[in-house]
């Protein structure tokens, strides 16, 4: 008797705990595939902010217009030349769209391709230089949106508010064992800007530090953005 209760007890006790692990796994794996179902979807809400962000309606608009004028005008050489840049830059953008990161040279060559397509428009008054050092890795990752949303704010906010225009300065460089990327115009400088693109300028900029934030997450390697105000010698923003 007492020897059957025994086994009783022991077959009890086996499913009991058999039961509590089960249910641990499962609640695990439920909580794993939870988290992983909130992750994808912010990672996909922050891709389709950057695929908004990257399109500019009215800058394709403008392109296009551009493009039209000049061979309605006869200019068919440049026009299609341009065309054919118009081109490689939206397909660049649509291959981009779904990919959180992507090479660094691959980045920087899409935003040079922005920034003539920006000078086409601007002609004289936006003048630019994109250099990746030659020791950067190759296989230096940067999300997608980083290099065309800081160019793209330069340009609206800061150039185009001067008569005169500007310069924007792509750089990235290896140092130590980080790489650098600096993004420099020499506009009207954030104060000022912020005046006339305030909303703007803050939804850009959120969109941009959360897809850098959800980058790290997911990264060992860590992006750390700072923003710097130029100043000259009597302290007035240049940039």
């Amino acid at each position: 008797m007492n020897q059957t209760l025994l086994m009783t007890g022991l077959l009890l006790g086996t499913i009991v705990v058999t039961a509590v692990v089960t249910y641990l796994v499962v609640r695990h794996r439920y909580v794993g595939d939870l988290q992983w179902l909130k992750r994808d979807r912010k990672e996909k809400d922050l891709l389709a902010s950057a695929a908004r962000l990257e399109a500019m309606p009215q800058f394709h608009a403008d392109v296009l217009e551009y493009i039209g004028g000049l061979l309605k005008n006869g200019a068919e050489d440049e026009g299609l030349r341009y065309l054919q840049l118009y081109k490689d830059y939206t397909r660049q953008m649509l291959a981009s769209i779904g990919v959180p990161a992507r090479a660094v040279k691959e980045e920087a060559a899409f935003v040079e391709c922005y920034l003539k397509l920006e000078q086409l428009l601007m002609g004289d008054r936006l003048t630019f230089g994109v250099i990746v050092a030659a020791d950067v890795p190759a296989e230096t990752m940067l999300p997608t949106m980083l290099l065309h949303t800081n160019c793209q704010n330069a340009i609206k906010h800061g150039l185009t508010q001067k008569p005169e225009g500007g310069r924007i300065e792509v750089i990235i460089t290896r140092h130590e064992d980080d790489v650098v990327v600096t993004v420099e115009d020499n506009g009207v400088g954030r104060r000022a800007a912020a005046k006339s693109y305030e909303h703007d300028t803050r939804q850009e900029l959120r969109i941009m530090n959360e897809q850098i934030q959800f980058y790290n997450k997911l990264n060992s390697r860590r992006i750390k953005l700072r923003v710097n105000a130029l100043r000259d010698d009597d302290k007035k923003n240049v940039g």
